[in-house]
């Protein structure tokens, strides 16, 4: 991953979170509440990002560290945090080698945690270990003509991999929708570099017929998976 990218990246990556039409966040913590994996004497919070996460869990516990490879991202991440909250500016790699522990070792997203990096992110956990992805993340006028995002798949490989380590996991799926009507013009648009004029004329018939406008259908669907480590070392 390419820090530079993501300093350049980490403001529009923010206001893209905080425009997101779901409700992840609040979501996500109460459910942690109710699981009663929260509260906890300490969380990590690994490629935390700009604090999307941060900003819910941290009134849940007496300490927090957020690790992020990226200098902006922490920057950003710092105008949300109370005083219980820690940074940490490093790679994930070289974090896997620290000694520190934690309660609950939490990540959202992340885009360097491959499968064959569990045992090493389980070993940072004393207790709780949590992994949130989108697995889903379609709509119906866009999405039939797509390739399919490999990412929606990582949880299915992370899964595999616990069940190689015989870790016993839980899963919990929050699944929001959003409605937006599209112009037919937007669509012939967004499409008429990619294709011949015959083609779009096709797309355009089968998505609109002789409709002006079209009504969206935007899901996105996130899963966590849930385990404890302790004892399975």
């Amino acid at each position: 991953m390419n820090e530079n990218f993501w300093d350049d990246f980490a403001e529009e990556y923010d206001e893209i979170q905080a425009a997101s039409f779901t409700t992840i966040e609040k979501d996500l913590t109460d459910f942690l509440l109710q699981a009663k994996i929260l509260p906890q004497s300490s969380i990590l919070d690994l490629a935390g990002g700009s604090g999307r996460y941060m900003a819910f869990f941290q009134s849940f516990t007496e300490r927090y560290l957020l690790v992020d490879f990226s200098k902006k991202m922490i920057e950003l991440a710092k105008k949300k945090a109370n005083s219980k909250v820690a940074f940490l500016q490093m790679a994930q790699t070289e974090f896997f080698q620290q000694p520190q522990h934690f309660d609950l070792v939490f990540s959202a997203m992340n885009p360097t945690l491959k499968a064959d990096d569990l045992p090493a992110f389980n070993r940072l956990s004393k207790d709780w270990c949590c992994l949130l992805r989108v697995i889903e993340d379609s709509d119906s006028l866009f999405s039939p003509f797509e390739a399919k995002n490999p990412d929606l798949a990582i949880n299915q490989s992370y899964k595999k991999k616990l069940d190689q380590l015989q870790i016993s996991y839980q899963t919990k799926q929050f699944t929001y929708q959003h409605k937006e009507i599209y112009e037919k013009s937007f669509f012939h648009d967004y499409y008429q570099d990619e294709l011949s004029s015959e083609d779009l004329a096709k797309r355009l018939n089968t998505v609109f017929g002789d409709q002006l406008t079209k009504e969206n259908i935007h899901q996105i669907t996130f899963e966590i998976i849930y385990y404890q480590v302790k004892g399975t070392s």
